[in-house]
């Protein structure tokens, strides 16, 4: 953030001055926030795991970094630190492909071919739900998985 930004915003909320404004938000970042690395994971149950490996492997490159027994597996994306747990649980067959509460997750599409990646969702089992512009220059698409759980597809 620059000094301009500084300046103009210290105004809008209300400081006396840029490094007032910056105390207060290295205070709130210090004595408010749980400091974290960001999200690690998310947990899908699934009814089908064989299917939905082929599915996060095949459309996000998705890499196996351990299985716990044959009905648990743990992938992450290349360059990253994320991780998606697929768990194929025979007891919570009937949630699989329910949201609980959370609408969908996201992906940002590097390559910033949407078309391509919603192409190969499909090809993999997935289906396109929805597609459109957050804003101008920002479209997304919205596919679901083979158990239906909603991902976000996004160009930054």
């Amino acid at each position: 953030m620059n000094v301009t930004h500084i300046a103009v915003d210290t105004m809008r909320a209300g400081f006396a001055t840029p490094q007032d404004h910056i105390d207060a938000i290295r205070s709130f970042r210090e004595d408010f926030m749980i400091r974290t690395k960001g999200l690690t994971h998310i947990h899908l149950i699934v009814r089908d795991i064989e299917r939905s490996l082929h599915f996060y492997r095949s459309v996000f490159g998705m890499r196996e970094q351990f299985k716990v027994g044959d009905e648990m597996v743990f992938l992450h994306t290349p360059r990253s630190k994320d991780l998606i747990t697929l768990h194929e649980d025979g007891d919570a067959a009937d949630v699989a492909g329910t949201s609980g509460g959370i609408a969908h997750f996201g992906f940002s599409v590097v390559d910033g071919d949407l078309e391509a990646a919603i192409k190969e969702v499909k090809k993999a089992g997935g289906k396109l739900l929805e597609r459109g512009e957050h804003s101008p220059g920002a479209p997304y698409a919205y596919v679901a998985d083979p158990d239906g759980y909603v991902i976000e597809l996004a160009i930054d």
